[in-house]
């Protein structure tokens, strides 16, 4: 298992895992359930 912590993240206190619900990212590679790695100290990507 690779440590997500070691690879990207930046900020430890602004960065948390949100787990994905349905299937409306499924265009984008994102699946229910998915773990999502956030990180508010950065600005939203498109």
């Amino acid at each position: 298992m690779r440590d997500l912590t070691k690879m990207r993240v930046h900020d430890r206190a602004a960065t948390f895992i949100v787990h994905a619900a349905g299937d409306f990212r499924t265009g984008a590679g994102m699946s229910d359930g998915d773990g999502l790695l956030v990180d508010q100290s950065k600005p939203a990507r498109r």
